[in-house]
């Protein structure tokens, strides 16, 4: 008869470069959102990079993908106030991903329900989309940039 062996939570949480990329995260979130605020979006925009018609930014080592990931899905939890909208995720993933001297491509899309529009900002690196994976099957791109 074997024993059923319970499933631990992932050691992530014991590692220090685990508490530095939530570190780094919530610093870079925190920085975006307040330019945001406080300054118009025509110089924020620069964060994003220069406007681009077709996306050439090239996949992400998986390591970094899915540290990327999760770091921002631990924001993502956060009470609903303080939970970081898509924006402000890409905008620091702009400035995490030049740290590590990678880059990627950020796309502004939109759609319209019913009788509103609705606006949404995503990572492209290659064919993978960052900060998580969403159902992007509606949006239409209005704008690309990249560094």
């Amino acid at each position: 008869m074997t024993k059923s062996v319970p499933k631990f939570p992932s050691r992530r949480r014991y590692h220090l470069s685990s508490w530095m990329l939530l570190c780094e995260t919530g610093i870079f979130l925190t920085t975006t959102a307040l330019f945001k605020r406080l300054l118009p979006f025509r110089i924020v925009s620069r964060l994003l990079g220069k406007p681009v018609e077709h996306p050439t930014a090239s996949l992400l080592p998986n390591e970094i993908r899915a540290d990327l990931s999760w770091a921002y899905r631990v924001f993502q939890k956060l009470p609903t106030p303080l939970r970081p909208v898509c924006l402000t995720e890409v905008l620091a993933l702009c400035l995490m991903l030049r740290r590590r001297r990678l880059y990627g491509t950020s796309a502004l899309g939109a759609r319209k329900d019913a009788s509103n529009l609705r606006l949404h900002a995503w990572m492209l690196c290659g064919s993978q989309v960052l900060p998580r994976s969403q159902d992007l099957r509606n949006f239409h791109v209005i704008a690309l940039f990249e560094p």
